[in-house]
């Protein structure tokens, strides 16, 4: 039996509109407009037959995943295995610098081409994120087995390392995996592995289609 997974990605929070990077030394709420988001997002899911909402512990995730839940009536749960990436010396840092900008680049760039043991100093490498990941998808899969699909509520770096590390079908390029805020990318989980079916799906995008 194949599975859906659905991978979100939480509402803009404070320091997305302040643009700067943040992991986890830090726990914005959302902003007004992240509110909003995280509405619309839920107004798309609405009436969703769901076997299980769980969100990362930080509270923008949180906050996001209650949205939802209350949409999808189901009770969300929270757990430190949905965390953000830890970005060590870079979290805080402005991502208008050039210098920590490139610090991010680059460690993305690494991960793409196969140095999965590289992260920012002090913080974790994509090997340690999927060593993490990996035991709370199969945990997680095995309690919940009906076909209803299963929404994770995460964070744009953590969802682009699951899905280039673990997707038989990998996206061209890492970057591709990654999710603005309030978006979803639906994974398939069968025989063959985390299949990806869509990527970076905006809720707000295919409501404005559909009215037209």
């Amino acid at each position: 039996m194949k599975k859906t997974i659905y991978l979100i990605r939480h509402g803009e929070c404070v320091s997305n509109h302040q643009n700067i990077f943040i992991g986890r030394s830090l726990d914005p709420p959302l902003t007004d407009k992240g509110i909003q988001q995280a509405q619309s997002l839920a107004r798309h899911l609405q009436g969703m037959e769901v076997s299980a909402v769980v969100s990362s512990s930080l509270l923008r995730a949180k906050q996001t995943a209650q949205i939802i839940s209350e949409a999808v009536n189901i009770p969300c749960q929270s757990t430190d295995k949905l965390l953000e990436v830890d970005l060590g010396a870079l979290d805080r840092k402005d991502i208008g610098n050039k210098g920590f900008l490139s610090m991010y680049t680059q460690m993305v760039q690494n991960w793409e081409d196969g140095y999965e043991q590289v992260g920012i100093l002090d913080g974790e490498s994509l090997l340690e994120v999927n060593d993490r990941l990996l035991p709370f998808f199969t945990r997680t899969l095995k309690k919940h087995e009906s076909e209803a699909p299963i929404l994770l509520i995460g964070h744009a770096i953590l969802w682009m390392g699951f899905i280039w590390k673990n997707c038989v079908n990998q996206p061209q390029k890492i970057k591709d995996g990654f999710m603005e805020v309030a978006t979803f990318s639906i994974i398939e989980v069968g025989e063959e592995g985390f299949i990806a079916r869509d990527l970076n799906v905006n809720p707000r995008l295919l409501s404005r289609k559909y009215e037209l």
